[in-house]
């Protein structure tokens, strides 16, 4: 099977019901005739923000299930994939040419649409996203080799979703059911169609009347985030795969205008490049912090690290957004979160999703791993490497552990924004098949939380004995190939990727696999960072 990854006004607004026919006609404003690119090819530029106005039976309602709604939504555009290479000189490549990212020779010349689409990629997966549009419980399953598997329960209102492929067959069916007979909708899965909905009040409109003031919110949310998914995908010819509204994310995002492109970034949190002594590695505590703060000390321990660190990220992929950070991590530093792990359980890795589904969902064999967890206050040394992925981020440092009054009460909880740093361990022959790291928050939510970046840490490469278990984007827009852009592990190297686009959707482009080790081990440790905060 796939991957499972307060309105102030007191009269209550009807929810405007799409009509019966197809659902390619949904809603009334925008019949699919002509695409708003078309439309507008003088105005728009492609690789740059547009603002869509919203039409008025959306931006009726001032407020909805407690957020605001807006007149007009940005929306990335997407510029053509030949604008991803330049010359060594900084230089445009020459029309239907391309100039390798090594500098040695041209590529073949590219057709039109592969210069504006990039190659047609081997793998064709994506990922589907499954929307319950009403109040009670449901439940998905994938149906395939004459079998049903279980892969999430669906709250009322909320979304699940899983990488899949064109022609996969899902169903839901009330919780607790299991049989493909009792079936509620099936979904049968294509590029197109990658976002289903599950609508029983417009199967049943007279359902609508029974709905409580809150549920009416949620439902007419619904509908207005669906509209605007079809507005969307004329604009950008990308599925809407976030929540609307969803504004753009409020943290930092590097552009990635060109692949090869460098950016530079100066840290004080520099390497440790000796092993301080153990008295002196001992747990943080929030006495500890508050005197790193009153005595204004950014750096701990000096005297065990190297006086300056200047980081280099390097673009490896325009879309996903995807950079290479060679030696983010010392070896003493890489040694110490071995150190830490010595002795502890690697437990068996779950996939996204596992955590809201557990005694619902199996195990299933997308991901063969094992991991634990290692948090921020465990060392000065660990606490270094926190604050060193918050200066490649260019996110306050204070965001990323626990805050007390006054640090970012902007903020809606004192929770870190990032997950513990996760070890993870990978034998010969395991792997984690293409997957994304973005789930969907709950849509009772105004905040709509969601992991908005990944930094993997690697731990060993091919000189400590590793071979395979490279890092692979297999949806990678380029003119170079129709393979994956495969990433080879190297100890103390990091990557950075965007789960969102700069626009607040989700980008579908930043599946990824973990390889099979063919031999030796694979270590790795993974940093989650949420927008606009972890949940």
């Amino acid at each position: 099977p796939p991957n499972d990854d307060d309105d102030d006004d007191d009269e209550e607004e009807e929810p405007v019901l799409p009509p019966d026919d197809d659902d390619d006609d949904f809603g009334t404003s925008f019949a699919p005739d002509t695409s708003y690119m078309d439309e507008h090819a003088d105005t728009i530029q492609r690789g740059t923000i547009v603002d869509i106005e919203l039409p008025s039976d959306i931006t009726i309602h001032d407020h909805l299930a407690g957020r605001p709604i807006p007149k007009s939504v940005p929306a990335y555009i997407s510029p053509p994939v030949q604008n991803f290479y330049k010359k060594p000189n900084g230089s445009p490549v020459e029309q239907g040419t391309i100039y390798h990212r090594n500098g040695t020779h041209f590529l073949t010349k590219a057709s039109s649409q592969e210069q504006n689409d990039g190659k047609l990629m081997t793998f064709n997966g994506f990922q589907g996203k499954f929307i319950n549009m009403g109040p009670e419980t449901v439940q998905l399953f994938w149906h395939g080799n004459g079998q049903s598997y279980p892969m999430a329960v669906i709250d009322g209102w909320q979304s699940s979703g899983t990488a899949t492929f064109p022609g996969h067959h899902f169903f839901l069916v009330k919780h607790g059911k299991r049989d493909i007979k009792d079936a509620l909708v099936h979904f049968h899965m294509n590029h197109e169609n990658q976002v289903e909905y599950y609508d029983p009040i417009r199967e049943d409109p007279a359902r609508l009347s029974q709905l409580t003031k809150e549920e009416r919110d949620m439902y007419t949310l619904h509908l207005a985030n669906r509209q605007f998914a079809q507005i969307y995908k004329k604009t950008t010819n990308r599925n809407w795969l976030s929540m609307f509204p969803r504004m753009p994310p409020k943290h930092f995002m590097y552009r990635a205008d060109h692949i090869g492109q460098i950016y530079h970034v100066p840290t004080p949190q520099t390497h440790f490049i000796q092993h301080p002594p153990p008295n002196l590695l001992t747990q943080l505590d929030r006495r500890e912090y508050d005197r790193l703060i009153a005595q204004n000390l950014q750096v701990n321990l000096p005297d065990y690290r190297a006086p300056t660190l200047n980081l280099t990220l390097k673009v490896l992929s325009a879309e996903p957004r995807a950079f290479e950070i060679q030696d983010f991590l010392s070896p003493v530093e890489v040694e110490h979160l071995f150190t830490l792990v010595t002795g502890q359980d690697l437990h068996a890795s779950t996939v996204s999703g596992d955590n809201h589904n557990a005694g619902d969902v199996p195990k299933t064999k997308t991901r063969t791993s094992r991991n634990t967890w290692i948090y921020r206050e465990t060392s000065p040394i660990v606490d270094a490497i926190y604050r060193r992925a918050a200066d490649v981020l260019r996110i306050d440092e204070l965001k990323l552990r626990r805050r007390t009054k006054g640090e970012h009460d902007d903020l809606p909880t004192r929770n870190p924004i990032c997950e513990a740093l996760q070890f993870v361990h990978y034998a010969p022959g395991q792997e984690y098949t293409a997957h994304h790291d973005f789930g969907y928050g709950n849509a009772r939510s105004p905040q709509n939380h969601a992991r908005f970046a990944t930094l993997l840490l690697y731990l060993n490469g091919p000189p400590q004995g590793l071979r395979g278990g490279h890092t692979t984007f297999p949806r990678w827009k380029n003119l170079e190939t129709r393979e994956p852009l495969k990433v080879t592990p190297k100890l103390g190297q990091a990557v950075l990727f965007y789960s969102f686009m700069e626009d607040g959707n989700m980008d579908d482009l930043s599946q990824h696999s973990a390889a099979p080790v063919i031999t030796g081990e694979k270590w790795l440790a993974n940093l989650w960072v949420w927008e606009p905060s972890h949940d």
